[in-house]
Formats: C-alpha cells, structure tokens, sequence
C-alpha cells in the first residue's frame, strides 16, 4: 500500500455500504457469480473500491480492495482481481463524477444498455 493510500483508509460506512450493495445486487439478480460493484474512495479521489475476484455474494470487509485509477492492486495484491477491473477504473478517471459502477451481464439489464434514448 502506498503511503498516501495508508493515511487515508476508506471510512467505514463505505466499506459497509459497498459489501451491502454486494449482496444486495446479489439477491435482485442484477449481478451474479461473475459481476462486480466498485465505489470511488470517499478520501482520495484517484482510488476505488471493489471486492477482491469473488461471488458478490460472499463478499466481506476483509475482500475489499484499494486501487488506483489504473487498476493496480494497493491492498490485496496477493489475491486474484477481477479482470475487468480496468472498466472501472477508466470510467473513473474520465467521469471524476461517477462514484459508483456496476458491470454485471443480467438479462433484464441488458436491453437498457443497447436500446437508443427517445429524443423528446
């Protein structure tokens, strides 16, 4: 973990929220074994959160992992990480307002992700 990451560890209601959002995501059927929910760290901005490579349903505070917006590992690099990862992290570092995203392949969700918006 790099020194700037050790000085500021992610609060705890946000480690809370994001294992909630885990399993919560889990029971709706929007994520499955194989998708993923990650948050922007509440005290620095070029990091996000995301569980280590996990069912979202099994995910624990322990599972948590810190990156920075490239997608390396600052806690946990000893575990296997999502590859996917990387979605996140560059939707990160282009959308400094996003701070939250999903990846997820569940089948109700997938119609909203190719149908055109209606021009009003």
């Amino acid at each position: 973990m790099t020194a700037a990451a050790a000085d500021a560890r992610p609060s705890q209601d946000l480690l809370d929220d994001l294992v909630l959002a885990n399993k919560i995501m889990f029971e709706l059927n929007v994520v499955d074994a194989f998708g993923h929910i990650s948050v922007r760290h509440d005290k620095l901005a070029n990091h996000y959160l995301m569980s280590r490579h996990l069912p979202p349903g099994m995910v624990t505070h322990a599972d948590i992992v810190t990156f920075d917006l490239d997608s390396n590992a600052q806690t946990h690099a000893d575990k296997p990480q999502y590859s996917e990862r990387h979605i996140h992290g560059e939707i990160y570092k282009v959308r400094p307002d996003v701070v939250s995203v999903v990846h997820c392949h569940a089948r109700p969700l997938i119609p909203f992700g190719v149908a055109k918006g209606r021009k009003t």
